[in-house]
């Protein structure tokens, strides 16, 4: 869950009407500029602020601090240019702190009338914002009690959030309530915001979801706006198994996107189509996320990143581009998010950053030992070193999550699917957490989990679980048995999670002899997830055949020692093999029907050796990972690494900056006395 921005849209203010709201309308010349006196450089400073441009506001701050070092104005200026100019909040911080103090040192914490108090009424708004990205609740609280004993309208909303951060939900609810019957329209669009957020973290999934709807009723009828509630109400729709309600608030949310907010709706509708193996949709979901990444200002950037990456870390791995997934996963470790605007802790996300790194390194270690079929000898050894260090590093990775799970809490928490408070993980990849911690801690946090959940609707997801933790065990006779019967229980939408049961049942069958069944189940987990076969280190029972041409024999006894290719009698699978100079290898199912398919156009003075290792590699590539035709061009577009659209805004945002001076109209948006 995000916190709601302060500034509330231009379309909510029009029907604020002659109300004057703290923290959201600009000053104006009726509320008397007097309340703002200061030098010429002091005003021209706060107007840049109010305009957006930082590289001025920032050069006039530190002319007056050479000339006057216990200028107040300066210091918040700088406080407030550090911000938003450079996303830079322990500078902000500390320039906002001496600001307050300056100020309260010559007119006192409760500035009389004819004082210039829009200087520290401005400071102390401004410091409470910067705590709370920063994630200090406690010391925003302290904030915004000095901010309220001096102005009105009494900040009472921008109480729920810190509260609830701190595990008070009785207040945060408290809170809430009274900011909506206050009557001011703005303390109430926040409360019903920030109270959506505490629900979800108090852990009542239908009392979250009424009040996650309850906070778009200010965004029916508008047509911007409300971008945060609806994303919010999207994760209180899954949490109660409203899939069809997630996808619609989410689509709503990214019609009223806007680059200056803390969420990206489109983030969110990659993982919801990823997670239904809608692969088309994921992709322009990731491509809508990247666009929106492109135009945020600098001091977002702290803000969603890392949750961007994971995301599109897990999008090349189930396209099969491994290298780009590792790396996208590995900025989501080194780069993480500050969670001060989300309802989440550190740990919930680091822990699924490890997670995720884990299942990208394993995944690149299957493909390099399956690439060490078709090398050369010398190449072969390398890969297979290669495979072995990045084995290794998986398994760090997964550690690092094991201890990050170690609380009790945290861990039941997390077996509860779609529960706020859990490892931030698509529920897909939650098997991969359970592998982490083992399956003994595991099936007791399960134990924990069914105890305490109250949704009949969840029991399928501990019973996958279950089936999960079984089969790590190797108990394969009860893994195969839960396995198979949450299939059909589970909603139609955890496609993914469908694909990893039916290939734990698929093998457990192929383990006890059962061709005939384990052909049936790894066919539809290849139709669902066809990575997941690669993830769990697991290899199809096939017969393999070729049409009799040199090529065709050598591509045979490839992939017959291809760890993802089991060569047994009587297998329902097939491998059919055809040479020539656009040799075909296609996986057929048992009714002969294509199941994937490699084709390759050689040229002439290419060998039937070289040409049986092309053909090897690219159908490792077309049977296990999702078939998505990306061009390299694509590939950049939707990583995580800068783009051209985001160098032209930044660019853009330097030339207004570097604009004009301003000329001393009106100031920040200040509250009232």
């Amino acid at each position: 869950m995000r916190r709601r921005p302060v500034l509330v849209a231009a379309v909510l203010l029009a029907l604020v009407g002659a109300a004057r709201v703290a923290s959201a309308e600009p000053l104006t010349a009726e509320d008397g500029v007097d309340h703002l006196s200061g030098s010429a450089d002091e005003l021209q400073g706060w107007m840049a602020v109010e305009l957006g441009k930082w590289v001025r506001a920032r050069e006039l701050a530190e002319k007056i601090l050479k000339a006057h070092p216990d200028s107040f104005g300066a210091h918040y200026l700088l406080g407030v240019t550090f911000h938003y100019g450079e996303g830079d909040l322990a500078r902000s911080r500390y320039h906002l702190e001496i600001a307050a103090g300056l100020f309260e040192r010559t007119f006192g914490a409760t500035p009389p009338q004819d004082a210039p108090w829009r200087w520290h009424e401005a400071t102390l708004r401004e410091l409470a914002m910067t705590l709370g990205e920063m994630d200090q609740p406690q010391t925003e609280l302290r904030i915004l009690d000095r901010y309220d004993l001096a102005y009105n309208p009494k900040r009472v909303a921008q109480r729920v959030w810190p509260l609830m951060k701190l595990r008070r939900y009785d207040e945060s609810r408290l809170a809430a309530r009274v900011a909506v019957e206050s009557g001011n329209p703005q303390q109430r669009i926040i409360a019903r915001s920030d109270l959506c957020a505490a629900e979800c973290e108090a852990g009542d999934r239908q009392r979250a979801w009424q009040a996650c709807t309850d906070a778009l009723s200010d965004y029916r009828s508008p047509s911007s706006g409300g971008q945060v509630e609806y994303s919010n109400a999207s994760e209180a729709a899954l949490s109660v198994f409203r899939y069809d309600e997630c996808e619609r608030f989410l689509l709503e949310a990214a019609n009223r996107a806007t680059p200056d907010s803390w969420t990206n709706p489109y983030q969110h509708l990659a993982e919801l189509y990823l997670m239904e193996g809608r692969m088309p949709e994921a992709i322009e979901a990731v491509r809508g996320a990247q666009e929106l990444r492109s135009r945020r200002p600098a001091w977002l950037e702290q803000h969603g990143e890392a949750r961007l990456d994971g995301t599109i870390s897990e999008l090349f791995l189930l396209v099969g581009v491994t290298e780009r997934a590792v790396s996208a996963a590995r900025r989501a470790v080194q780069r993480p998010d500050r969670q001060g605007v989300q309802s989440g802790t550190e740990g919930q996300a680091a822990s699924a950053s490890a997670v995720r790194l884990a299942a990208a390194l394993h995944d690149t270690a299957a493909r390099e030992e399956e690439a060490a079929v078709t090398a050369s000898l010398w190449s072969s050894a390398k890969l297979r070193a290669r495979a072995l260090w990045h084995r290794f590093q998986a398994w760090q990775a997964r550690r690092g999550a094991a201890v990050l799970l170690a609380s009790e809490e945290f861990l039941v928490r997390s077996m509860r699917p779609y529960y706020v408070g859990n490892i931030d993980l698509p529920f897909w990849l939650i098997p991969d957490a359970v592998d982490a911690v083992g399956a003994g801690v595991a099936r007791a946090g399960i134990a924990r989990a069914r105890q305490k959940e109250t949704l009949a609707i969840a029991g399928p997801f501990f019973d996958a679980l279950e089936a999960e933790a079984r089969f790590q065990a190797g108990e394969c006779a009860g893994a195969e048995e839960l396995a198979q019967a949450t299939t059909a229980s589970l909603p139609q939408a955890e496609a993914l999670l469908k694909g990893r049961l039916f290939a734990i049942a698929g093998e457990c069958a192929r383990r006890r002899g059962d061709l005939p069944a384990a052909t049936a189940r790894f066919q539809l987990a290849l139709e669902r997830d066809p990575g997941v076969l690669r993830r769990l280190d697991l290899a199809l029972p096939v017969h393999i055949e070729d049409d009799g041409s040199r090529l065709g024999a050598r591509a045979r006894k490839l992939v017959a020692r291809s760890p993802r290719f089991d060569e047994v009698g009587g297998a329902r699978l097939r491998v059919a093999i055809h040479g020539g100079q656009q040799p075909e290898a296609c996986l057929r199912g048992a009714r002969d029907e294509n199941i994937a398919c490699a084709r390759i156009n050689l040229p002439l003075d290419v060998s039937d050796d070289s040409g049986a290792r092309l053909l090897v590699e690219e159908f490792h590539k077309a049977a296990f990972a999702f078939k998505a035709d990306l061009t390299q061009a694509d590939l950049t577009t939707l990583d995580g690494s800068p783009t051209a659209a985001r160098a032209d805004h930044q660019v853009q945002s330097l030339m207004d900056a570097l604009g004009s001076e301003v000329p001393i109209t009106d100031g920040p948006a200040g509250g009232g006395r």
